[in-house]
């Protein structure tokens, strides 16, 4: 559309003058919210962008509304995929950083093949891949292992390895199965001293046998038990699950 045209005119003409294109401080004209000329709502994400303290980054503001159409031209004419904003998040973070939507895997796609950098972590101490762990991106994560991320490599800070944080936060099902599956290591403790079998325990103990059946599909449930019983975790007091989640995970 006419928007769209005259952002690529604009890029062209920084191009044409070798100017930065990651510095080119109009965010806002790859924002969804843009297409529908809302101003009002486009003085919200500049004002949104200053409060959380980023320096406006055309790439990481297409990968956070997940215009891959932008992301792709971005790239393209020379934007850094590694370029990082005030709280250290590359591209590659930023995309990942939320609750999915039905474009992230083609981002990734796209960031990758230009290469990103997937080891990279951020002033959190995370990685790519612990983000689509938290946020259950079951397509980013057997994306980024396809790209031979370390499925051990840990948060720099409170050292949760990738299980803990499917453990905490995730799908205990497709997930858990893809990272036990490409050499995730249930014998890693964290900075606390847990290790994922410790903190699953967290989470799952409070919730009934029917509902664990009703949420996990079926076909995962042996790995999720293989998972449990890797450490013996479960014989020991504080670990008990009920008698109808046992039988249910055994049968």
């Amino acid at each position: 559309g006419f928007m769209l045209s005259t952002i690529r005119t604009k890029i062209r003409r920084l191009i044409s003058r070798d100017e930065d294109v990651d510095d080119f401080e109009e965010p806002q004209l790859f924002c969804e919210n843009f297409r529908t000329h809302k101003a009002k709502e486009v003085e919200t994400l500049e004002q949104r962008l200053h409060r959380m303290n980023q320096t406006p980054n055309l790439l990481h503001t297409a990968c956070k509304h997940c215009d891959v159409e932008a992301v792709s031209y971005l790239l393209n004419n020379g934007a850094d995929p590694n370029s990082t904003n005030a709280a250290g998040d590359t591209a590659l973070h930023v995309v990942l950083g939320s609750v999915g939507r039905p474009t992230d895997q083609k981002i990734v796609q796209e960031l990758l093949f230009h290469h990103a950098n997937a080891e990279l972590c951020n002033a959190a101490g995370d990685s790519p891949l612990l983000n689509a762990c938290r946020y259950s991106k079951s397509s980013a994560i057997s994306l980024l292992l396809a790209h031979h991320c370390d499925p051990n490599a840990a948060n720099l800070i409170n050292g949760d390895t990738p299980l803990h944080v499917i453990s905490m936060n995730g799908d205990l099902g497709k997930c858990l199965t893809m990272l036990l599956q490409s050499g995730a290591n249930a014998f890693v403790c964290n900075a606390a001293g847990k290790l994922p079998t410790e903190v699953i325990h967290a989470t799952t103990c409070g919730i009934s046998a029917s509902t664990l059946q009703e949420a996990l599909n079926h076909k995962y449930r042996l790995a999720i038990r293989n998972f449990l019983l890797a450490l013996g975790r479960m014989d020991r007091p504080e670990y008990k699950l009920d008698q109808m989640m046992i039988q249910w995970m055994f049968g």
